[in-house]
């Protein structure tokens, strides 16, 4: 809850400043979009029962699990796509 009221304030203070002379407020809107798509490609989490994989003991075959989610890199894919349009 703390993190994301002081993501709240400093959307609301970034937005605010951008009301004052000679400052853009569409560049402060567009590094927050940046920011929150980079976020998308950048921390996407791999899934617990990949990482518990590489765990397991010499000769168990288990089958191979994909290291993320369809729709994590769907929205990577997408993310990726926004980014560079």
């Amino acid at each position: 809850f703390a993190a994301l009221l002081t993501l709240v304030f400093m959307i609301s203070l970034n937005l605010a400043v951008g009301v004052l002379p000679h400052v853009d407020n569409f560049a402060h809107i567009g590094g927050f979009i940046s920011g929150f798509l980079l976020g998308f490609v950048i921390l996407v989490k791999p899934q617990y029962g990949w990482v518990n994989q590489k765990y397991l003991p010499h000769g168990y075959n288990k089958p191979p699990v994909s290291k993320y989610k369809t729709y994590q890199y769907i929205l990577l894919v997408v993310a990726l796509i926004l980014l560079i349009i």
